[in-house]
């Protein structure tokens, strides 16, 4: 299309395609973007001159009309194109490609066969990449161009919208193009181009300024307000327009000689390849002075843009472990924490990656001396908690409570009317801290939280020498969920972070008549005195033989309750030192680790708004752009939209303002959301469509894998019914499979094997989707009966009632949690199923 019409095979080779007519015919077809075209409406197009000759042998009707035996001369033409574009099918076999389709004929084209479709797609990524990529983008869309849209029907009616349009975004490729190559040193490139373009399209006032800017950079002052002049003379003459402000803006600056003169001199072009030649001369090649840049130049690289993210994301772990290999633990803690880049997104773009990371960071914490350098100590812990995502922590299985034996569900009492016994025992007295279950209760029926073996409150002291103990009994089955009694404490009133005394193992026993499930990371702060955790069993229990089922669990702390301290530790250092920077990078690892449960919103509009005051305040426009989209999240989460509507407009501006075109995705999508909460689900199938075209070109694979099925689930989620075996074909569900799975299966009618997907899904991670998978489980869990999984999505959405379910991320909303809570209500007390 973009030329005269024209077709090539497979090879390469052009394609016959006949007389005019079959041409027109093809191009007419391809216009309607593979729609159908009734013959009709072909035969009106095609013939529509009233002047034309008629060609394939129909007879002009009167006044012009469509000629007599039109629709057997397209019919003609459609035979004969069907040869030329599949010259391999067999007689009387059916078209693949140009198909006759109720009254008339539609063409089968994919977007990537079309040159016109091509282009468009092609300028979609350029306008979103970096300079230098974009530079090459442009360059191949602009490549695809042979002539004028249909150049060989440039008067018919029936294409000019379409060439028109096509037209308009060639000449902004052209003009982006040239922007593109003003900012990667390419100006007199740029100006040569853009002299033949003013030529050819005067009116468009950006080609003048663009061209003005590319000859000031270019060293030539005077031709660049030569131009200026020139534009402003020709839309006063020719078209009888006054120029507007962005040319009076480059006249004005070029007059006063604004900073961007120096960028005229050619300074920009030359300075980087002195200083870098400069720097090769004069740093020895193995001063470690060429790390602690390395690591800085990273650091700025990864906020470029999507090829400088990957590129950073790739080089910075070779620049760790240079800095690891020379010894020197505090050159290593410097390397290690100076890459400060703010993160928003808690689901890992390489999650081996970030945990290499994170671990460094660590060791090189446990390295530095108690006491000093606790600045360093801060950005050290930050980067921990900034790496560590909310899906590193290993969660296993959501639990079924503690089960018989012989399997089945646990919701009775345990045989042989024997209580169920959950007990913490130290020599130390330690702090229990770790998940009791939450379904245990007392027999009494009073409050069991922690009360001692004699009895009585729990706000005590255990007596001296004996060990702390917290007893809880029931003649109800447990299911690990709640929290352990915060009020076991030790005698001397202290919190326990380390071993108990006389190397007495600290253990979590779990006593049933009935197998045992682990559910939730044991207690932090308690940990075995010998050299490594209880042995545990595929479960993370061991059961002992016919008597009481006996459960030791390992005591390591997970890696997520280390990253949820490291943040802590990190903010109160940073606030201690008074450093903003230092501080800004600590609450960018404190909302990292913000999500140990449903339901944070609201202190997340806090942390960001605390993160942007102190950024404005301070000069931090890289963490005041993650401020405002913390803030933006957290709003949308509330359902505040107007409010975060604001923080949208001015994300989009600094963005702008400070190169920071990745923010723009976040932007995009919180607009597809908005949309879908204040105009329904069809007006924002669009602006998704387009969100994660855009996505998938960003550099976050981690935001990205996963996202097309997120969306397609928002119409099911925001209703009340189950996605079909046929609403998803071959659609990856990338990290968010096992969560998604059983909800595809009960759609599909696979009761069992949806209840099973179930019993193996993990908990959702701790992150900004933690809710919506939740409602996706318990959506499934009602449609399935799965009683246990239903009451403990409804326990966890709770602390969410009054959010939006998934919109704390900002990309999709399954509407407000409060509804998918009350579905559960009446999954577990009426037996309603979705």
């Amino acid at each position: 299309m973009l030329g005269p019409v024209a077709a090539w095979d497979a090879d390469g080779d052009p394609v016959a395609l006949g007389a005019p007519r079959h041409r027109e015919v093809l191009g007419r077809l391809l216009i309607a973007r593979n729609r159908v075209v009734p013959v009709g409406r072909l035969v009106a197009d095609l013939w529509e001159d009233a002047d034309a000759d008629v060609d394939g042998g129909g007879h002009r009707g009167r006044d012009g009309d469509a000629p007599v035996g039109g629709v057997g001369a397209v019919r003609t033409f459609v035979a004969a194109l069907r040869r030329a574009l599949e010259p391999e099918r067999a007689p009387r076999q059916a078209s693949r490609l140009l198909v006759t389709q109720g009254p008339g004929y539609v063409l089968h084209a994919g977007r990537d066969v079309v040159d016109a479709w091509r282009f468009e797609d092609t300028v979609a990524r350029a306008d979103s990449a970096a300079p230098h990529a974009a530079v090459a983008l442009w360059d191949q869309a602009l490549g695809l161009w042979r002539g004028p849209v249909l150049a060989d029907f440039p008067g018919v009616r029936w294409a000019a919208a379409e060439q028109a349009r096509l037209e308009a975004l060639r000449l902004h490729a052209v003009e982006r193009r040239a922007d593109a190559l003003l900012a990667t040193g390419g100006a007199r490139e740029a100006a040569v181009d853009l002299e033949a373009h003013v030529v050819a399209h005067p009116w468009r006032e950006d080609g003048w300024v663009l061209l003005a800017t590319a000859l000031e950079r270019s060293g030539r002052r005077g031709d660049a307000l030569e131009a200026l002049r020139r534009a402003r003379h020709t839309l006063a003459e020719s078209f009888g327009i006054e120029p507007g402000p962005a040319l009076a803006r480059a006249e004005a600056q070029l007059l006063k000689g604004s900073p961007a003169s120096a960028e005229a001199s050619g300074a920009v072009d030359g300075v980087w390849g002195r200083a870098a030649a400069a720097w090769e001369r004069a740093v020895p090649t193995r001063s470690r002075a060429r790390l602690h840049a390395t690591a800085a130049l990273l650091r700025d690289l990864a906020v470029t843009g999507a090829d400088g993210l990957e590129e950073a994301r790739e080089h910075r772990r070779d620049v760790v472990a240079a800095a690891e290999a020379t010894g020197d633990a505090e050159l290593a803690a410097r390397i290690i924490g100076s890459y400060d880049v703010p993160a928003v997104w808690t689901r890992a773009d390489d999650p081996d990656a970030a945990g290499e990371l994170s671990r460094a960071a660590a060791r090189a914490a446990a390295a530095l001396v108690p006491g000093d350098s606790p600045a360093l100590r801060a950005r050290l812990l930050s980067v921990v908690a900034v790496e560590s995502r909310g899906d590193a922590a290993a969660d296993g299985p959501i639990p079924r409570a503690i089960g018989p034996v012989g399997g089945g569900p646990a919701w009775g009492t345990p045989a042989g009317g024997a209580p169920a016994r959950v007990t913490v025992e130290s020599r130390g007295g330690a702090t229990a801290e770790g998940l009791i279950p939450q379904a245990i209760e007392p027999a009494s029926g009073r409050p069991a939280r922690g009360e001692p073996d004699g009895g009585g409150p729990a706000q005590g002291r255990p007596a001296d020498g004996g060990p702390a103990r917290a007893t809880v009994e029931s003649r109800r089955d447990a299911a690990a969920d709640g929290p352990i009694p915060p009020s076991i404490e030790p005698a001397d009133r202290r919190p326990a972070r380390g071993r108990p005394a006389e190397d007495e193992p600290a253990r979590i026993t779990v006593e049933s008549r009935r197998d045992a499930t682990a559910d939730r990371p044991i207690p932090p702060s308690i940990e075995p005195a010998g050299a490594g955790p209880a042995p545990v069993g595929p479960a993370g229990v061991t059961a002992a033989g016919a008597g009481p089922t006996r459960a030791e669990l390992p005591a390591a702390e997970p890696w997520r309750l280390r990253a949820e301290r490291a943040a802590e530790e990190a903010v109160r250092l940073a606030r201690r030192l008074g450093d903003p920077a230092l501080l800004a990078f600590a609450l960018n690892g404190a909302f990292m680790q913000s999500f140990g449960h449903c339901g944070g919103a609201a202190g997340r509009e806090a942390l960001g708004r605390e993160l942007t005051d102190l950024a404005v305040g301070h000069g931090l426009p890289g963490h005041e752009v993650l401020g405002r989209l913390v803030h933006l999240q957290a709003l949308t989460a509330l359902g505040e939209l107007n409010a975060a509507d604001a923080e949208a407009e001015e994300i989009d501006r600094l963005a702008h303002r400070h190169e920071r075109p990745l923010a723009r995705v976040f932007t995009s999508w919180f607009r597809a959301l908005r949309t879908c909460e204040t105009e329904g689900w069809s007006a924002a199938r669009p602006l998704y469509t387009r969100v994660l075209a855009a996505t998938a070109d960003s550099g976050m694979p981690g935001l990205a894998q996963g996202a097309p099925a997120l969306v397609a689930l928002v119409p099911f989620m925001r209703g009340n019914g189950l996605p079909g075996p046929t609403d998803f074909p071959e659609l990856d569900a990338g990290p968010y499979q096992p969560w998604l799975r059983p909800l595809l299966l009960a759609g599909a009618g696979a009761t069992e094997e949806a209840r099973q997907a179930l019993d193996e899904a993990p908990r959702p991670p701790h992150d900004l989707l933690q809710e919506a998978m939740w409602c996706l489980l318990a959506r499934a869990a009602s449609a399935v009966g799965h009683e246990p999984i239903l009451r403990r999505a409804r326990d966890e959405l709770t602390p969410a009632a009054a959010e939006l379910a998934g919109a704390g991320s900002g990309l999709v909303s399954f509407g407000p949690v409060q509804h998918h809570v009350h579905a559960i209500d009446l999954a577990l007390d009426e037996g309603h199923l979705f």
